[in-house]
Order: structure tokens, then C-alpha cells, then sequence
């Protein structure tokens, strides 16, 4: 019997919609004290905190064309805030709309000719903390040829002030076919720089441009091997901190058949470490169809990790690739419905520390009709956790035509929170989940 209940209830896990997952569970729960058990924790699952905050003229701005949503901390009180930036002519500001407890309190922050560069074409925007102050500056790097400069807005509490740093030739590699602009500290001086990385042949370095608070110093190390891995089909750059120093990595997944290992570059401050390590399986199951590789500190230990959720059907599990420093642990959990849900039309994949333990969690917000929760995978370290939050109207609101899923935290309090800008007209608000 104990078996039978145990098959049911794993049947329950696989098949069952966020929906009908509680109703599904109690069903089950005549089978057996170990089903009724996992009823009960889902019917114990906290709820997503639910606020329509009102933000001024934001949401209407956020409706333009050409415009950009941006994150990050304006005014440096530990709350995630919300930046607009068109790339289109016709503003010369750039609006922020800064968290404030229950809503936004929105600035149409003067930016002058920064407005006019950021509509050339092929420009790129960047957000960091490019003069380690703790709030977030805005930058352009443009990816047509025709610049020799980086321009950066240097946010202060009120307002930008705009600086245009000369960047000598690293201006003309980022033009190249192929090239990536990737973000980071990869010197471990707490500012933001900028790295390149060529996905055509013909590089064998990766060039940085390190800022120095008032400009950027640039170099072009080489990178051996790992600039002719990074040339091949179906190559996924990501960055993070893969050996724990508290300096910007890059490594390599390849989505194509063919690797066992994912490429790293270790940043030595002026340089790379390369590494190849072997992940096993991991490399083959990253090749399926629908697969999203994702970064984060799954296990807490303060190194980036890798995961792989799949929005095909056919898995059961989240596969985790932990960092040593040196090469990865491959796990593979088991994480039941979350699996499925994440197949179902319209899911977006979005990771944050939902429940502010430090590990990355992973959550589903669905932007087709159906739903009226927020599935949670909560890192346990070696597995996860699975939460199938209410969301009530938030819900809903995902549904809607031209909406953007941002998260950050936009309460203050160490966790991560959800919240959308419609960028279709409609809306005066921006409504927020905060985590439970």
C-alpha cells in the first residue's frame, strides 16, 4: 500500500497543473499518511504579498517606443528601483522611479546629450556601479562603428552627471562581428567594468576595460583555447564568480552536442586562468531541446553555480552543476510538478533568493491565463524545495499584453521580490509581489 501511495503521489507531483495541485493533493490524501502530509505542507504555502503601487507618470512613460526597463539602486537605501531609457529620439531625461515602502516615488532625471547618444544605432545600454559609491549608473557602449568613447551616467541621489571616457581601441573590438558585452568586477575593486567576448573567429583575448572611478584602463589578455571554445555553435557566455574571489569569471556551455566540459576563464585581475573542467552528464543534458541554463549561488557557498530548467516536456528534474573553484559537482533533484509547470505556454524562468537563506532560488511566472500562483523552487543547498505561492491578482496582471517581469528587492529586505511595468498603454501602476 505504501508503494501504491507513493506512485500516486509522485503521479500527483508530475501531472498536475499549480491549480489543481492542492485539490489533486487531498484527493490523494485518503491513500495515506505520507500523502496527506505533502497535502498539508501545500496547503501551508505562504502567499506572495501582493501591492499596486502607484507610480506617478512612470507607468505612461514606460510605454513609449524604443524604451528600456532598467534595475537598480538609484538613491543607495537598499531597495531595488526602477529606471526608464529610450532608445528612440525625443526625451532628454531619463525617469527613475525609486521604492519607497508601499509605492514609487518617481524622478524624470535630466541626462542632456546622454539622451542623444543612447538612440544612435547599435548602441548598447550597461548598468553598474562604475565609481563604487553603492548606487547605479547607467553606460553606452555602442556596437556600430563611429565612437572612441564609453559614456556613463553617474547616478546620485537626485540627478546623473555625465561623463564621456575615452576608451581607445577597445571602442573598435566592440564593433567586431560576434562580439558579447559582458558586465562585472573582474579585478575585485568593488566598480563595475566591461569585457568582450568574440563568438566569430579571429580573437584569441579577451578585452577589458577596467574602470578606474574617472575613466577605464584597458587591456587585452590572452585567453589561449577559450576564445576558440567560445566560436562554437551553440555557445552560452555567462559570467559570475566561479572560484569564490570575489573577481568576475566567464565561462562557456555549449547547447550543441559535442563538449563533456564547461569552459572557464578565472579573472586574475589583469588576466584569465583557463580551466576546462569535465561535468559529466550536465554537458549532455544542456544540449536538449528547450533547456535555459541558469547562474546563481545554489548551494551558498559564495561561488557561481549552474542550473538547467527545461520548458520542453519529458523532465522531472532540476540538474545543478556546483562550483569547487576549481570544477563542478553535478547533482541532479528531483523537483516533481515544478518540472512540468515550467513547460506550460507563456512560463517565464526567473531566479532571485525568494526566501533570503542566500542560496538562488528559481520561480514561474506564467504571461498566458491559467495560473493563479507563483511556483517557487527554493534551494535547500543540494536540492530544492518546491512552493506553489498565491499570487491572487498579480496573477492575472502578468497576463496582460506588453508586460515586463523585473525582479529585485523592493522592500528592503534581503529577499527577492517581483514586480511588472507594462510597456503597453493601460496602466498607472506597477504592481509588485514581495516574498513572503
Amino acid at each position: 500500500m505504501l508503494e501504491a501511495t507513493s506512485r500516486f503521489c509522485g503521479r500527483i507531483a508530475s501531472g498536475c497543473s499549480p491549480e489543481r495541485w492542492s485539490r489533486s493533493l487531498l484527493l490523494a490524501a485518503a491513500l495515506g499518511i505520507g500523502c496527506l502530509a505533502f497535502a498539508q505542507e501545500a496547503h501551508s504555502q505562504p502567499a506572495w504579498i501582493i501591492q499596486n503601487r502607484s507610480a506617478g507618470l512612470f507607468p505612461t512613460w514606460a510605454t513609449e517606443s524604443g524604451v528600456e526597463v532598467l534595475t537598480g539602486n538609484f538613491n543607495r537605501d537598499r531597495r531595488t528601483d526602477l529606471g526608464l531609457i529610450r532608445l528612440e529620439p525625443g526625451w532628454s531625461t531619463l525617469p527613475v522611479a525609486l521604492a519607497t515602502s508601499a509605492s514609487f516615488l518617481v524622478q524624470n532625471r535630466m541626462i542632456s546629450l546622454f539622451a542623444g547618444w543612447a538612440t544612435e544605432s547599435g548602441v548598447q545600454v550597461l548598468t553598474g556601479d562604475f565609481n563604487r559609491d553603492g548606487l547605479t549608473d547607467v553606460a553606452l557602449i555602442r556596437q556600430d562603428a563611429g565612437w572612441s568613447t564609453l559614456p556613463v551616467a553617474l547616478s546620485t541621489n537626485f540627478g546623473f552627471r555625465i561623463r564621456n571616457y575615452p576608451i581607445g581601441s577597445f571602442a573598435g573590438w566592440a564593433t567586431e562581428s560576434g562580439v558579447q558585452v559582458l558586465t562585472g568586477d573582474f579585478n575585485g575593486d568593488r566598480r563595475t567594468d566591461v569585457a568582450l567576448v568574440r563568438q566569430d573567429a579571429g580573437w584569441a583575448t579577451v578585452p577589458l576595460a577596467l574602470s578606474i572611478g574617472g575613466g577605464f584602463s584597458i587591456l587585452n589578455p590572452a585567453v589561449g583555447p577559450f576564445a576558440g571554445w567560445a566560436t562554437e555553435s551553440g555557445v552560452q557566455v555567462l559570467t559570475g564568480d566561479f572560484d569564490g574571489d570575489r573577481r568576475t569569471d566567464i565561462a562557456l556551455v555549449r547547447q550543441d552536442a559535442g563538449w563533456a566540459t564547461v569552459p572557464l576563464a578565472l579573472s586574475t585581475g589583469t588576466g584569465f586562468n583557463i580551466l576546462n573542467p569535465s561535468v559529466g552528464a550536465f554537458a549532455g543534458w544542456a544540449t536538449e531541446s528547450g533547456v535555459q541554463v541558469l547562474t546563481g549561488d545554489f548551494d551558498g557557498d559564495g561561488r557561481t553555480d549552474l542550473a538547467l530548467v527545461r520548458q520542453d516536456a519529458g523532465w522531472n528534474t532540476i540538474p545543478l552543476a556546483l562550483s569547487t573553484g576549481t570544477g563542478f559537482n553535478v547533482l541532479n533533484p528531483f523537483v516533481g510538478a515544478f518540472a512540468s509547470w515550467a513547460t506550460e505556454s507563456g512560463v517565464q524562468v526567473v531566479t532571485g533568493d525568494f526566501n533570503g537563506d542566500r542560496r538562488t532560488d528559481i520561480a514561474l511566472v506564467r504571461q498566458d491565463p491559467g495560473w493563479n500562483t507563483i511556483p517557487v523552487a527554493l534551494s535547500t543547498g543540494s536540492g530544492f524545495n518546491i512552493e506553489n505561492r498565491p499570487a491572487g491578482s498579480f496573477a492575472g496582471w502578468a497576463t496582460e499584453s506588453g508586460v515586463e517581469v523585473v525582479t529585485g528587492d523592493f522592500n528592503g529586505d534581503r529577499r527577492t521580490d517581483l514586480a511588472l511595468v507594462r510597456q503597453d498603454p493601460g496602466w498607472s501602476t506597477v504592481p509588485v509581489a514581495l516574498a513572503p
